[in-house]
């Protein structure tokens, strides 16, 4: 496994992805970016997330570790760089306001629990693909990393959109761009049209009951 690092415009693959995809792709990503070596400053984005999937490679290479607690270790690391709250509430959008204070926790929660459920059940199944960098910019304390993830001949282009947090310098992940299309506005369209026809408490009951059928993970 290696990491390209010339500077190419092609990029091919499917042209729309469903939010499992998106999520896998961002696992794929997120571990490569462990693998990097760049220039960048060691307080910056990019290095920030490689901090962070460092300490997620080290957990996925440990063989005898139980399942159930590698994914509760897992889940406690991503949470420490990706700003869950903000993509909620981003996700909900218009509707935030309409909701309950109670409802709002609810789903914060229900939101948060569905995107690690779904980044453990691709996280695993990483293989050999392998990441260019396009760019990375800084415009105050917003940030975005073009990256392109390469798995079996077809590129696909991954942006990472991160703000800095005043309190500590920190860099958050907000949302996921996968060809040109966020993960947060994806979500947010399925969302808009559960509200419409069945309200937040429809949304949250379906959110629910999704999560019961998959494997419960951890995010404490």
């Amino acid at each position: 496994m290696h990491i390209l690092a010339r500077n190419s415009n092609t990029v091919s693959g499917a042209s729309s992805l469903r939010p499992y995809r998106w999520m896998r792709l961002a696992a794929v990503l997120l571990l490569l970016t462990g693998l990097a070596r760049t220039g960048y400053a060691a307080d910056g984005p990019l290095n920030q997330l490689r901090t962070t999937i460092d300490a997620v490679l080290e957990v996925v290479r440990v063989q005898d570790l139980e399942l159930a607690i590698k994914h509760e270790n897992i889940s406690s690391i991503i949470a420490g760089r990706f700003d869950f709250p903000r993509m909620a509430q981003s996700t909900l959008a218009t509707n935030w306001k309409k909701a309950t204070p109670e409802e709002k926790k609810r789903f914060i929660e229900l939101y948060t629990r569905l995107l690690h459920s779904t980044y453990m059940a691709h996280i695993e199944g990483y293989t050999d693909e392998s990441v260019e960098y396009r760019n990375e910019s800084i415009k105050k304390r917003r940030a975005i990393v073009q990256t392109v993830i390469i798995s079996n001949g077809i590129e696909t282009p991954v942006d990472y959109k991160l703000h800095e947090k005043t309190t500590d310098g920190t860099w958050w992940v907000y949302d996921v761009v996968i060809e040109g299309v966020s993960l947060v506005s994806t979500y947010r369209a399925e969302y808009q049209s559960i509200v419409h026809s069945s309200g937040i408490p429809g949304l949250l009951e379906q959110l629910e009951n999704k999560l019961q059928v998959e494997a419960p993970v951890s995010t404490t």
